[in-house]
């Protein structure tokens, strides 16, 4: 295996394979960029999981490319085809990691969240109450006259003295 790995013409890895692992690499990049660039979740729980899944795309497609490239170039460091599978292999775990997250544990955040922000505007709704100083009596309010203009009036002010 490690012979297979680090031999400079592998028998069954060509350039169709690099071109192949190359095309992945930029669509992962493209379909990134474009999916960081559409309209942002108003949830900032949803925002915040495109904001590190994305991020970590970028970076492994990113390093992707650049070792793509330096092999395409014959840049002599490391093996090349080793890397290469490393990071597919971080990819593919990459996005499998992000689908479970994405379809188990998302929710859940997503609706604390909601509970979250709903309690904060009930608290940010809510009057405060007015400030009383235990030294200064209150002064007694004049009693509210009755009215007696209308049917209507008489009832609430009947109601009143109940």
């Amino acid at each position: 295996m490690w012979n297979y790995l680090t031999q400079n013409n592998p028998p069954f890895l060509t350039t169709s394979w690099a071109m192949g692992l190359l095309v992945l690499w930029i669509f992962v990049i493209v379909g990134t960029v474009i999916w960081m660039r559409s309209l942002p979740p108003k949830n900032p729980v949803r925002q915040a999981f495109r904001k590190r899944t994305s991020t970590a795309l970028l970076i492994i497609a990113g390093v992707g490319v650049v070792q793509m490239v330096a092999r395409m170039i014959a840049i002599p460091v490391l093996e090349w085809r080793l890397w290469g599978w490393l990071l597919f292999i971080a990819l593919l775990g990459y996005a499998l990691f992000a689908y479970w997250d994405a379809s188990t544990r998302l929710p859940a955040r997503v609706s604390n969240a909601g509970k979250v922000q709903r309690v904060d505007r009930q608290i940010a709704s809510r009057k405060p109450a007015p400030a009383s100083s235990p030294s200064v009596p209150a002064a007694p309010s004049e009693p509210r006259p009755e009215p007696i203009t209308g049917r209507r009036d008489a009832r609430r002010a009947k109601k009143r003295r109940k």
